[in-house]
């Protein structure tokens, strides 16, 4: 039975990034991959909870990688208008009627 040399980190490293790109891991997603004896490792940021899931996969089903270790952390990406809305000073959710201004006597 032959044994199969390992894959040099860089190697891997380069086909993990690869991967993820393909499964739509990529900007505005902050992933690091770095690998050391075959264990690769991802951390940085996410938006959702199922690009960790495509993540992972992506790193398990590369031939020479041997353990994957998540460093993710999922941050949701907050539209523009709900962080003006949360930066405006908030007002009553029932807003007092105007009071009608009489004319100077």
């Amino acid at each position: 039975m032959l044994k199969r040399e390992p894959v040099p980190d860089h190697l891997l490293n380069q086909k993990v990034i690869q991967q993820l790109s393909n499964r739509g891991v990529r900007p505005p997603c902050k992933v690091a991959v770095s690998t050391q004896k075959g264990s690769v490792t991802l951390s940085g940021l996410i938006q959702y909870e199922h690009q960790r899931h495509m993540a992972m996969q992506a790193a398990r089903h590369i031939e020479g990688v041997k353990r994957v270790v998540d460093q993710l952390r999922v941050i949701p990406r907050t539209p523009p208008k709900k962080i003006a809305a949360a930066l405006t000073p908030s007002t009553s959710a029932f807003p007092s009627p105007p009071v009608p201004v009489s004319p100077p006597v």
